[in-house]
């Protein structure tokens, strides 16, 4: 058994209005959430989401899943 794709990611990022702006005009993805300073999600396929967007006061990976 081993990895077969990645699963998700979760980010802090400082600039969440950069990551939306690209999410959407660029990659195109599906937002989801993000009201009230909650993560913004996005979707790319047929899960909920992908990867979580945190708002913060820099830029980190919080967590990364594999589907194995």
């Amino acid at each position: 058994m081993g990895v077969s794709q990645l699963g998700y990611l979760v980010l802090d990022v400082a600039d969440i209005e950069a990551w939306r702006e690209l999410a959407t005009d660029i990659i195109g993805a599906e937002l989801r959430g993000g009201e009230n300073g909650g993560p913004l999600r996005l979707r790319f396929d047929e899960y909920e989401h992908r990867m979580a967007l945190r708002p913060a006061k820099s830029n980190a990976l919080v967590a990364i899943g594999w589907e194995v």
